[in-house]
């Protein structure tokens, strides 16, 4: 019983990890300092409710929603890089 707790518990920080980096990553595309702050703290926190989650069903749901959040969140901090780099003569 405690080696199923700790195997899940590896398994589930082991995906969490390249999730939460990935956001820290990303938070450092914005030129905003707010949201670089917003989702640097976003990505701790989706780390830590992750590793809460015991069922493999939800687990695989909540990361599947992050991913999509992630990619959202790369779209965002393209187009504030885009609208950053115009300058309106």
């Amino acid at each position: 019983m405690l080696s199923t707790y700790f195997k899940a518990a590896f398994s589930n920080q082991s995906v969490m990890a390249p999730l939460r980096d990935a956001a820290k990553t990303l938070a450092k595309e914005f030129f905003d300092e707010g949201m670089k702050e917003y989702f640097t703290r976003w990505g701790d926190n989706v780390y830590d409710e992750g590793l809460t989650i015991k069922d493999d069903k939800l687990f695989k749901e909540y990361t599947q929603r992050i991913t999509a959040d992630l990619e959202a969140i790369k779209r965002q901090a393209t187009i504030q890089k885009l609208y950053h780099d115009v300058k309106i003569d």
